[in-house]
């Protein structure tokens, strides 16, 4: 919610702060969806998996800020680079766990199309950058236009692999008590 609130304060009202916080909290929600990513994949059962993912991934995150805030001209091409990196490499993995799980959860297909519209759109909107449509719509616009109804996909995607996961975790319990129980006889 963060980084929208900020996007729609910078384009409402462009300053320099407001125009870094749009930056910043863009980057931050890239820098999470990736954060997700690798905690998906490997898991929550020990307390240090999410740390391994977190702690390199907020340090990347507070480089990042305060390269770009104690710089004498923001580096528009370093935030992009680093913002496309990430989120590439962020919608391949997500592109390979769905296509790894497809076939036992259908519910990925949320996930997979979400993130390939995602991919998609901003390549073509946010890379190819092209002159306002009638001077009013131009390609960040149109970015922005084109990727708010994906999150409908996407939220659906992790309520039902919430679920999913909190089935697996009830399963476990349920076998854990009958197991002992038979240990005990």
């Amino acid at each position: 919610m963060n980084g929208w609130i900020w996007s729609t304060i910078f384009h409402l009202r462009d300053f320099p702060f407001t125009e870094k916080m749009d930056y910043f909290c863009g980057f931050s929600i890239v820098i999470y969806q990736f954060y997700a990513l690798l905690v998906r994949v490997l898991g929550t059962n020990k307390f240090w998996k999410p740390l391994i993912c977190g702690v390199p991934l907020l340090a990347f995150f507070v480089y990042h800020v305060n390269y770009l805030a104690n710089r004498h001209r923001f580096d528009y091409g370093y935030n992009m680079k680093a913002s496309i990196s990430v989120g590439a490499v962020n919608s391949l993995g997500w592109i390979v766990w769905c296509l790894s799980k497809r076939k036992n959860h259908p519910y990925v297909r949320n996930c997979l199309i979400s993130v390939l519209l995602v991919a998609i759109s901003t390549t073509v909107f946010e890379l190819g950058d092209f002159p306002p449509i009638w001077w009013i719509f131009d390609a960040h616009s149109l970015w922005h236009a084109t990727t708010w109804p994906v999150t409908f996909l996407w939220y659906q995607f992790l309520i039902d692999d919430c679920l999913h996961l909190s089935k697996l975790e009830q399963t476990k319990l349920e076998v854990k008590p009958a197991t002992e129980e038979k240990k005990k006889q």
